[in-house]
């Protein structure tokens, strides 16, 4: 918070800090219960459990190499949920930033600063995508280690999935997929491709401010942010 008096800003002591308690605590004072189940499980909960799930697993004699790789690919489909309170904590950043000009050489400025928890609680999400990837890399290097010399060099030659021949029974003839079932997949991904394009520029959300603030704003008390807006207003 900063009063900016002609050229010369007038920084005041902050009015409210930011944590994952607090947010927790604002969500359920506000009765938003979707998103303080979000909140919990996967900022407060789920990034803890995967830790020592993966540690579990690295350590365990007990588990096979097939529920071994089911598991480690479940873990890093699910770790990209732990960046949920990361993302609020950007909307907020976003979100609570306005400027008011009072009089002709006197205006409000009202921002968030992130300080060190925000970044500590990035960087160790992003360390823990990163491990998970080098535990399913180092897994799959162990595996195939083990393939005896004479093994079927179809099955670990590099190649497309377009090209490659799946087994649909044990003993029985390998196939590969069809042309037109090709030719869905790839239209699917170039469809996927222009929602999310789409999504990207398009507005997503807008935010509204209410009582005192929001008359003092006047016609301003109303934002509306798309994914890109909300990188370039970070």
């Amino acid at each position: 918070l900063s009063i900016r008096a002609g050229e010369t800003p007038i920084h005041l002591p902050g009015l409210f800090a930011f944590s994952l308690g607090n947010t927790i605590s604002e969500l359920f004072g506000a009765g938003i219960y979707p998103l303080l189940f979000l909140v919990v499980g996967f900022s407060g909960i789920w990034p803890y459990a995967k830790l020592i799930w993966m540690l579990y697993i690295w350590n365990s004699s007990y588990v096979d190499h097939h529920q071994r790789e089911q598991r480690l690919l479940t873990l890093d489909a699910l770790s990209k949920f732990s960046l949920v309170d990361t993302y609020v904590l950007v909307v907020m950043l976003v979100a609570f930033r306005f400027h008011l000009d009072i009089a002709k050489d006197l205006a409000l400025d009202v921002y968030v600063t992130p300080e060190y928890g925000f970044y500590a609680f990035l960087s160790a999400t992003c360390l823990s995508l990163v491990l998970g990837h080098g535990m399913l890399f180092f897994h799959r290097r162990v595996e195939n280690s083990k393939r005896p010399p004479n093994v079927d060099t179809d099955l670990i030659e590099k190649k497309s999935i377009f090209e490659h021949a799946f087994e649909v029974e044990e003993t029985g003839p390998r196939r590969q997929l069809s042309r037109i079932f090709q030719v869905i997949i790839v239209v699917l991904c170039l469809f996927a491709m222009v929602f999310m394009l789409i999504g990207v520029v398009k507005e997503s959300f807008s935010f509204e401010f209410g009582g005192l603030a929001g008359m003092a704003l006047g016609d301003k008390n109303k934002t509306t942010y798309s994914v890109v807006s909300l990188g370039a207003a970070i």
